[in-house]
């Protein structure tokens, strides 16, 4: 199916082994649900690789960037939690994160697994990049098992905006992504992706969704 807003937050990163256990009890029960539950943030899904790195792909979508740059998500990306504060700097690495403008969403359906490109469009092609997604995105929402694409576009100063949660190793640094394809199937798939782009591809399979209207009343 389509993205649910215009705007989502990337977000590619490892987990060293030893913090597995502690990772996975602060992202279902605290992390995610604390994201979701910020005015405007209507969904999140964390997926694992199957292949290629990082191992860990979260995706939050949002009714648009000023949502993501806004001051509800702001005031908790700069007051981060204790759990955060312990879990993000000790057992992260390998991190990558953009916030990014929806540019292009079909689909429908939401699929076992998906397929995530990262790319950024050689210097002076960016109208020639435009013009081939253009004509090939829809085209490869029409293939047999696909059943979504979608292509994000960073913003880069939203993106620069993350919490300050103590030291972080240099190789546990969050790296801007410029552009994003998605695509959701049934089975995995890398697509062929055009010689005008730079590119990473990360295949990746669902773990676990949140969805707003999903969460328990507050009390």
């Amino acid at each position: 199916m389509s993205l649910l807003g215009q705007g989502v937050v990337a977000i590619w990163n490892d987990v060293a082994s030893e913090g597995l256990a502690e990772f996975y009890e602060w992202h279902h029960r605290e992390h995610m649900p604390e994201r979701v539950g910020i005015p405007g943030f209507l969904r999140g899904r964390r997926y694992i690789a199957v292949r290629g790195a990082p191992e860990f792909f979260t995706l939050y979508e949002a009714t648009g960037t000023d949502v993501l740059a806004g001051p509800h998500y702001l005031e908790r990306l700069n007051n981060p939690t204790p759990l955060t504060r312990h879990v993000i700097p000790k057992y992260f690495h390998n991190m990558v994160r953009g916030v990014c403008d929806v540019r292009f969403s079909v689909g429908v359906g939401e699929g076992g697994w998906l397929i995530t490109l990262r790319f950024a469009a050689k210097a002076g092609h960016e109208d020639e990049l435009s013009r081939h997604l253009a004509g090939e995105l829809p085209s490869i929402n029409d293939t047999p098992t696909i059943l979504g694409v979608h292509l994000c576009i960073a913003d880069a100063r939203a993106s620069k905006d993350v919490q300050c949660i103590g030291p972080v190793a240099p190789e546990r640094r969050s790296d801007p992504v410029g552009r994003c394809f998605l695509g959701e199937r049934f089975a995995a798939l890398v697509p062929r992706p055009p010689v005008i782009v730079a590119e990473q591809i990360d295949a990746v399979a669902r773990i676990i969704p949140f969805q707003r209207k999903h969460r328990p009343a507050q009390r």
